[in-house]
């Protein structure tokens, strides 16, 4: 997908690709995080802290994601 293509509709920012739910679901899995329980529209995963990611929509948006990856010390 081009930047040209992404018009960022499913982000309040434009600045960053979003994230497929199920690519940072993956990525979770592989940095220890468990799939704990949902709650309308958010997901809790755990490890020795929990972790909040909304999944309202197929994607997640990248700033969000990127912010997340940061705190947490995600590693691709």
């Amino acid at each position: 997908m081009d930047k040209k293509e992404w018009k960022g509709e499913t982000c309040m920012s434009n600045r960053l690709r979003p994230v497929s739910t199920n690519d940072f679901r993956k990525k979770l899995k592989k940095n220890g995080f468990q799939f704990s329980r949902s709650n309308t529209g958010h997901e809790i995963w755990e490890r020795k802290q929990s972790l909040s990611i909304p999944v309202h929509d197929k994607e997640i948006c990248g700033g969000i994601a990127k912010r997340l990856s940061k705190e947490y010390n995600l590693k691709d």
